[in-house]
């Protein structure tokens, strides 16, 4: 669905993002529809739309179905204190491999941590300098298998029940080499929970009134990806055509769909 100009320039304004902020929190005592908010701040629905969703993300706003409020339990502070807890958090790209089973953090190359040990070893060496890992199970999983460290096969998987066994391979591996504690739960497992996120937030936005080329545009804007990879999602990974995932959101039908698939 196209937009005209004036929309198109709302979207990458600030202003606005302030605009529906400082209202929302001038009105702390009560909580809007986004359509109704949209009105009273003198923007359009598609721009407030997509920045109570940033607004959400960043812990500024609150959001309980259809109503939304300014989070009176944040601040500038917390803020801050919750980007210094993210800055401490690292993933295996954070590091850089040395070779021998070493790796070295790119920020600090004095940090280093070697994947021959033990998981506890590593998780302990991330504490004492400060750092930590969401799942340390899988980050441990992924430096040893970017070291060479898990049993190689050969080829490459042509399915996802392919890529599914080989994972389970993999998990035996550990669990051979005593690491079995380090296994992050869902390995081997077709659940995929970026895709199951993207298809529920392209679904909130439909059951807001918004069409599913709409909810489409606006999702692949919060994930930074392109149209095509979130209908994608909502289609051709799950099966169907458009239409058909249009009538399981119609009809409410959809978790069970995606419970007979085993995604959920």
């Amino acid at each position: 669905m196209a937009i005209d100009f004036k929309e198109f320039n709302e979207l990458g304004s600030s202003n606005a993002k302030n605009k529906i902020l400082d209202f929302l929190k001038k009105e702390k005592a009560k909580a809007f529809e986004y359509r109704e908010l949209a009105k009273l701040v003198n923007e359009s629905e598609r721009t407030v739309n997509a920045y109570l969703s940033l607004l959400k993300r960043e812990g500024k706003v609150l959001h309980k179905q259809p109503y939304w409020a300014y989070n009176q339990d944040y601040s500038e502070e917390s803020g801050n204190d919750l980007k210094e807890i993210k800055e401490n958090k690292v993933v295996p790209s954070s590091f850089r491999y040395d070779g021998g089973g070493i790796f070295s953090y790119s920020n600090d190359s004095s940090i280093k941590l070697n994947l021959k040990g033990s998981i506890k070893m590593v998780e302990r060496e991330l504490t004492r300098r400060g750092l930590y890992s969401q799942n340390i199970g899988g980050f441990y999983y992924l430096l040893r298998k970017r070291a060479g460290l898990l049993n190689k096969r050969n080829g490459s998987p042509k399915s996802d029940d392919e890529i599914i066994r080989r994972e389970r391979e993999m998990a035996i591996d550990m669990r051979a080499e005593g690491f079995g504690e380090g296994l992050p739960t869902n390995y081997g497992s077709k659940k995929s929970g970026k895709m199951i996120s993207q298809i529920r937030d392209v679904t909130d936005y439909m059951n807001k009134g918004h069409t599913f080329q709409m909810a489409v545009t606006m999702i692949s804007r919060e994930y930074d990806v392109t149209e095509g990879t979130i209908r994608d999602t909502c289609t051709r990974r799950l099966g169907i055509n458009t239409p058909q995932f249009i009538s399981l959101v119609e009809t409410k039908e959809l978790d069970q769909f995606l419970r007979k698939k085993s995604y959920l």
